[in-house]
């Protein structure tokens, strides 16, 4: 058996699966068994969503080498990440109050994983800086990466160091609270908002997939929701990406797969602002690469309770 002090273990919690995977730290890409996946329920009791993020763990290992001695898991919010403490309330309301360290490690006793290190990061804020360290923004010095699935997150990173605060920095890094038309980002950039834009257009209901799919095939409905899209992304986030000084801008999760149907008026909004817009390269990859990122820059140490619950 092999030692393996250049290899970290990644999970990455969705709101309807978990992924963990090792990450070399030497050439920055997912290795062993690559990345494992399991579906769990954010609705579920807390001891099932604690065995599977505890099992997806544990199948990331390989038996050939040592077990890694830190485990970094990109945890939505709100949450203590300093604690280990969740505080959501609205995805995995269940483990509310709940000491998810401690479960984790109870979880792992008498397996490779009892004596790990666990620590946690917001994985909006791990998604940036996954880009950051092996992605679209490699070498960049000013990144912001914003992630949009169910909702929207952000990660504001500066020479690979997360950024809560500070000039151009929402509260937190957080960006689905920002304002917009009267309400907030998340109420009109998100998946569920896709799909209320176009059943007020259309009468009818389509997943964001399924929207971006009929948008290819000519549908002037679905192609006009994603042009307002990028308009309102434009809108959203140019005042934080001037202020913020921002080089890069990485799109992630997964509306960002139909990004050829919104970078036109998402450039165009943001044309006078200096900044790159990009799509992912890593996908789900991203936040797992970020973890291993923050454990490798020694910045465990910037992970404090930061983060409002976003309203996915």
């Amino acid at each position: 058996m092999t030692g393996a002090p250049d290899a970290v273990l990644a999970l990455d919690i969705g709101g309807g699966h978990v992924t963990a995977a090792l990450i070399s730290l030497d050439t920055r890409t997912v290795s062993g068994y690559g990345v494992v996946r399991i579906s769990v329920d954010h609705n579920a009791d807390a001891g099932t969503i604690v065995h599977a993020w505890s099992v997806a763990a544990l199948h990331a290992l390989r038996d050939d080498l040592l077990p890694p001695t830190h485990v970094v898991v990109a945890m939505p919010g709100p949450f203590d990440y300093e604690s280990g403490v969740s505080t959501m309330k609205r995805k995995f309301r269940t483990l509310h109050g709940l000491n998810v360290r401690s479960a984790l490690q109870t979880a792992w006793q008498d397996t490779p994983l009892a004596e790990a290190t666990v620590l946690f990061g917001n994985d909006a804020t791990l998604f940036a800086l996954g880009e950051w360290w092996a992605g679209a923004a490699r070498g960049v010095r000013r990144v912001v990466g914003v992630t949009l699935g169910t909702g929207i997150g952000g990660g504001f990173v500066v020479d690979g160091v997360p950024q809560y605060g500070g000039e151009g920095v929402p509260d937190g890094g957080m960006v689905w609270h920002l304002p917009l038309r009267g309400g907030v980002a998340e109420d009109f950039v998100s998946g569920p908002a896709l799909t209320w834009a176009y059943e007020r257009r259309t009468g009818s209901r389509l997943s964001p997939a399924a929207m971006a799919a009929a948008a290819q095939a000519g549908d002037r409905d679905a192609q006009a929701v994603f042009i307002q899209l990028g308009q309102d992304l434009a809108e959203v986030l140019s005042p934080c990406l001037s202020a913020f000084r921002a080089e890069r801008l990485v799109l992630g999760g997964n509306i960002s797969r139909a990004f050829t149907l919104f970078q036109g008026s998402i450039r165009l909004g943001l044309r006078a602002g200096g900044v790159l817009i990009v799509p992912t390269s890593l996908f789900e990859t991203a936040a797992l690469l970020g973890g291993a990122a923050l454990y490798a820059s020694n910045s465990a140490h910037l992970l404090t309770s930061h983060g409002r619950e976003r309203r996915a």
